[in-house]
């Protein structure tokens, strides 16, 4: 019988990967990039975080897009909520719901520079204590409520 299971690998890998590759938006690039699964959406022209990623995914950057508005648990919706890095620059974002990161505990790196952010509500970032890079340039911000960044004692950057 281990003939038989040597046989079946190679169908198993090949599944797997048929299986990953269903799971990648066709406007998007999934790939394992510096040890992290990856999904790459540049410039795809969508309006919403994509539902149909792969649970696994560590790293997403929608950079281009937009995303207007980022709402309620959006991520952990779509089943993300292994993500360490988000990339959304330059995605018309002007709006960001109070639990639009919640469940992403591992969260580390935060980009939401060149956008049309007037303002940081309070309590937004709650939920990703973990969070050490948080990039803001380029927006257009008034003001500051109190207690946005109250829960985020890795911030170094």
């Amino acid at each position: 019988m281990p003939g038989a299971a040597l046989f079946l690998l190679p169908s198993i890998v090949w599944w797997l990967a048929q299986s990953a590759l269903a799971l990648c938006p066709p406007q998007c690039e999934c790939k394992w990039k510096s040890g992290k699964e990856s999904v790459i959406c540049l410039n795809a022209n969508l309006s919403v975080i994509p539902l149909q990623l792969d649970a696994g995914t560590q790293v997403l950057d929608l950079t281009g897009n937009g995303l207007v508005s980022l709402r309620h648990e959006e991520f952990s919706k779509a089943g993300l909520v292994n993500l360490q890095k988000v990339y959304l620059a330059k995605c018309r974002l002007k709006n960001i719901e109070r639990y639009s990161f919640k469940h992403l505990i591992n969260l580390v790196e935060l980009d939401l520079s060149i956008n049309q952010l007037s303002n940081i509500p309070s309590h937004t970032f709650d939920s990703i204590t973990e969070l050490r890079e948080l990039r803001l340039n380029g927006n257009p911000i008034t003001k500051i409520f109190n207690d946005a960044f109250l829960h985020l004692t890795q911030l170094t950057r």
